[in-house]
Parts: structure tokens; C-alpha cells; sequence
């Protein structure tokens, strides 16, 4: 073998194999007949009898290989195993010399032809061949890097007439639905497309119903899958293509429960939608154990409740894991919520971007505001005495949420149309409203009196500093002239203020709130 330089072309294992004491490609080697004056030939018997051997296919080409006029006549042919793996499909069937010639001379035409004979496809294509357009085009399907694009490309190539341009369009469809070319690959291979390469083609440029198909195939194959498959047509064309990301992304990621696949065309429509639109982001991610550790971690507030997410979250032990968890969560439950009080999902989609500063202001006006409304929940129903308020309360506070979302996402995303001052008006409009049923105006003279006589004091006790300490802490000096609840709503209608605020709109006059 160092003779003939193929040495080289020798994988470990199989320099093992070779040097053993009881070594079967040892043996296969010795019974090569090397002829004087046939330096090529040999060299090619060699390299054919290494190549088969590695894969496993020496019995059946060793009619081949006996058959030394063939090799002679294809010697030239074979610096590439894939040139190899060919020639014997060529032995096998009546090609002509000047077809084999050509196929073998060029990288593009012979790992195109491979990929034909393992499709069954190669005995339809000796004319294209001979068609300069028909070459050009095979350089461009070598170029594509996915394997199942190359072989749909070849499909059409064969059975097909599409330009140059047909073929790039038809790739990059390849690229926005992933599932797509292996799809129709199995759809023509059993047929199952009606007016075969014409129907294909045409299915390939209707986005709905191949994705149908594509996700029926893929998913919903098995008997016991099929009625899941219904909630398919239920879904509009952006739900769909989702939808095909989604499951594209658990498969590509070794989830495999059926369950799984189920509930992101689920009935439930907020539970799907949020997998529908978190599961095509984690997609981005090119490490899979990371990606499994958020998938588990958003089926776990899908399937059960955002307090199991965080404890799930809780457990992850990896900081940059648990980093990508807890962002992730954070958009789940701003979607959660607004999924809750009816916003439409252009506004969800908005909230769940991962990597826009705008959303991540807003997701934290979402999080201050559910956390401050559950501690007024709470405080009003530990006490008898807020009953009445209680009731009211309950009935207004997710309207009072609404408003405040919906005044903080149309500001964000007016592009100047609302200023800061009309944004405020609007929220202290918001506050008002809700401000009369935590925290209502007195209406007793003698309770306003001793208020005032209190206040007074404490100034004079504290020297102002108890005055000045709560003015800084609540937005209000005076002592008794608010309640708890009532505090807590003018700062946080403050606080919303300034996390939507732009840096550039920091100083802007707003009225007082």
C-alpha cells in the first residue's frame, strides 16, 4: 500500500484491522492480483478493495472486482470514495463508456448520481446529462448544504424542468420550512402527490398545504396521532408555519412524547400559542442539552402552573443555563398574564421578544404591577373591614391592569406620536379610577381636623424629618391622609413613568402624578 500511496486513505480502525495477527483485510489485500505494467490498475484494485471492505459490501462486488477490463477502462476515475461507491453501481448496469466518463469526471455530476442510485432515480437521468443547462444546474444543487434539499433538488432534476431560478426560489422555501424537502422526498418516493412533479412542484409553493403535510408525516402519522391532526385546520397560515417551527424544534431537540407535539396544536389555544412562540426562539440555540433545559422549563409552566416553572427553574444548576431559564420565564409570565386579560397577539408577540429593550421595559412594568395588585389583594382580604373594598376591588383591578398595559405599550410604540405628558395623563386618569375604591376621599370634618392636628405634631416632634422621610419614601409628606393601598398605587404610577421613559425624554415636564 505505501507503494501506491493509499496508505493515507487508511482510518485508524482500519490500520488496526489491517496490522492484527488475524487480520480479514489483510487477507482481502493479499488476494489482489497485481499485474507488472499495470501501476494504475493496481492501485485502483487496492483502493476499491478498501473502500468496500470499510463498507461492508465486498461480497457483493467481487464480480467486480474480477472484472478487470471494467476497472481498466474507469482507472482514471478514482481518487474519491464516492467515485468508487459508483463505479459499482455502473457495473451493474448497462451505462455507456462516454456517460460513466463524464458522470465520473466532475465531483458535482458523480455525488449527484450517488444520491440518484439511492433514490432509484439514476436510470431516468443519462440524457440530462447531456444537456449543458442540466449540468450547470447540478453545480448550484452541490452547493446547497442540507442532504434532503440536495436530494428534493435532484428529484425535480430528474423528473422535473425548472430553471436556475426555480431551483434557488425552491431552496430558499427549503430554508423557511424546514421540514419541507424531506416531506416531499417520502411523498414522491410512495406517490402520493397526484400529477406527480407538477403536483409537487405545486405543492411546494403552497406553504399551507405542505406544511399540513409536512407536520401529518412527521408527527401525526400513527394511527392513534391522526384525529390530533385535525386542530390543523383550525389554525390560520402564521399559526401554521409556527406551528411547523415549533415541532421542528422538539424533534431536532430529541423530544419525542407525542404529548408534546399534541399540545402545540392543543385546543387550548393560550397554552399552544405561547409554545407556538417560544419554542421557534430556543431554536436559535446551537447547544442542545441548553436547548432541553428550556424546553422542559416552558412545559412546565404550560403543562402546570408558573410557580412549578420557578421551581423547576429553581433546580437548574448551570448559571448560564439557569440565565436563559430565568429570561425565558420572565417573558412567559408577561405573556401569560396579557394572554389573561385579552390583549391580541400582535401585543404578545411584541412582549415576548427576547433581545428588544423596549419589550424588556415593558415585561417590567408587567411584573411590578401583578406583584403590587396581589400585595393589595392580599392585605384587603386579611381584614374584615375592607370587605366592601374588597368586592370592588376584585371586580375593577384587571381593569385597572388592562389600561395601565395598555397606555404603557401604545407609548412605547408610538414613535413619537404620544408624548411622555399625554402618557402621563392618561395613567393618572388610570390611577384616579382605582383610587377611589382603595383609597377614598374622607368625608368626616372631625376626622379631617384631627389629620391636620396630628400632622402638625409630628413636625413639631420630628423637627420635619419623619415628614421629609415619607415624602421621599411614598411621594406624600402628611401622615393619615392616605391609605397604605392608596400610597402604593401613586408610586407605582410613578415608577411606570420612569421605566417607560426614554433616556432623551428623561427631563420633559409631565404633570405631577
Amino acid at each position: 500500500m505505501i507503494n501506491y500511496g493509499i496508505h493515507h486513505d487508511l482510518s485508524f480502525a482500519m490500520l488496526a484491522d489491517c496490522l492484527s495477527a488475524d487480520s480479514g483485510l489483510g487477507r482481502e489485500l493479499e488476494r489482489v492480483p497485481l499485474m507488472d505494467g499495470e501501476w494504475l490498475v493496481n492501485k485502483n484494485l487496492l483502493q476499491m478493495t478498501l473502500a468496500f471492505y470499510e463498507a461492508k459490501t465486498l461480497a457483493n462486488n467481487r464480480e467486480l472486482l474480477e472484472d478487470r477490463q471494467f476497472i481498466r477502462t474507469l482507472s482514471g476515475f478514482m481518487w474519491d470514495r464516492a467515485q468508487i461507491k459508483l463505479i459499482s453501481s455502473f457495473h451493474q448496469q448497462p451505462y455507456t463508456l462516454v456517460f460513466m466518463k463524464l458522470v465520473l469526471s466532475d465531483e458535482a455530476y458523480y455525488s449527484a448520481a450517488n444520491r440518484l442510485v439511492d433514490m432509484g432515480l439514476l436510470q431516468h437521468a443519462p440524457l440530462h446529462f447531456e444537456n449543458a443547462e442540466k449540468l450547470a444546474q447540478l453545480h448550484y444543487i452541490h452547493s446547497v448544504a442540507d442532504e434532503d434539499v440536495k436530494r428534493l433538488c435532484l428529484v425535480f432534476w430528474v423528473k422535473g424542468e425548472l430553471s436556475l431560478e426555480e431551483y434557488r426560489e425552491l431552496v430558499a422555501a427549503t430554508e423557511k420550512y424546514p421540514l419541507m424537502a424531506a416531506t416531499l422526498i417520502d411523498l414522491d418516493r410512495n406517490n402520493f402527490v397526484m400529477d406527480g412533479i407538477i403536483g409537487l412542484q405545486r405543492l411546494a409553493l403552497t406553504p399551507r398545504k405542505h406544511l399540513q403535510r409536512s407536520i401529518k408525516h412527521h408527527f401525526f402519522s400513527e394511527p392513534s396521532e391522526q384525529y390530533s391532526a385535525h386542530g390543523l385546520d383550525d389554525l390560520n397560515d402564521n399559526e401554521l408555519e409556527a406551528a411547523a417551527k415549533a415541532l421542528y424544534v422538539l424533534k431536532s431537540s430529541g423530544v419525542t412524547e407525542h404529548a408534546a407535539y399534541r399540545s402545540i396544536i392543543d385546543s387550548n389555544q393560550h397554552k399552544a400559542m405561547a409554545l407556538r412562540l417560544f419554542l421557534p426562539q430556543i431554536a436559535t440555540i446551537n447547544d442542545i442539552d441548553k436547548r432541553k433545559v428550556l424546553i422542559d422549563a416552558l412545559y412546565a409552566g404550560v403543562n402546570s402552573s408558573i410557580a412549578h416553572q420557578g421551581q423547576v427553574v429553581q433546580q437548574i444548576m448551570d448559571k448560564t443555563y439557569l440565565s436563559a431559564a430565568n429570561n425565558l420565564c420572565e417573558r412567559f409570565i408577561c405573556v401569560t398574564h396579557l394572554q389573561a386579560l385579552g390583549f391580541n397577539n400582535e401585543e404578545i408577540v411584541w412582549v415576548a421578544q427576547e433581545q428588544s429593550e423596549k419589550a424588556k421595559c415593558f415585561r417590567q412594568v408587567i411584573l411590578r404591577v401583578e406583584a403590587q395588585c396581589k400585595i393589595i389583594s392580599e392585605r384587603l382580604s386579611g381584614s374584615a373591614s375592607y370587605r366592601t373594598m374588597q368586592e370592588v376591588w376584585r371586580k375593577e383591578e384587571s381593569t385597572y391592569r388592562k389600561n395601565l398595559y395598555k397606555i404603557a405599550y401604545a407609548f412605547m410604540n408610538a414613535n413619537g406620536q404620544t408624548t411622555l405628558a399625554d402618557a402621563t395623563r392618561q395613567i393618572k386618569k388610570v390611577e384616579q379610577d382605582i383610587l377611589n375604591i382603595v383609597d377614598p376621599p374622607f368625608k368626616s370634618d372631625i376626622y379631617k381636623a384631627l389629620i391636620v392636628i396630628t400632622n402638625i405634631l409630628i413636625t413639631m416632634l420630628t423637627l420635619g424629618v419623619a415628614n421629609y422621610i415619607k415624602l421621599q419614601s411614598t411621594g406624600n409628606p402628611l401622615f393619615f391622609t392616605q391609605t397604605h393601598s392608596g400610597e402604593e398605587i401613586r408610586a407605582l404610577s410613578k415608577e411606570i413613568i420612569n421605566t417607560v421613559t426614554p433616556d432623551d425624554e428623561a427631563n420633559e415636564v409631565v404633570p405631577n402624578v
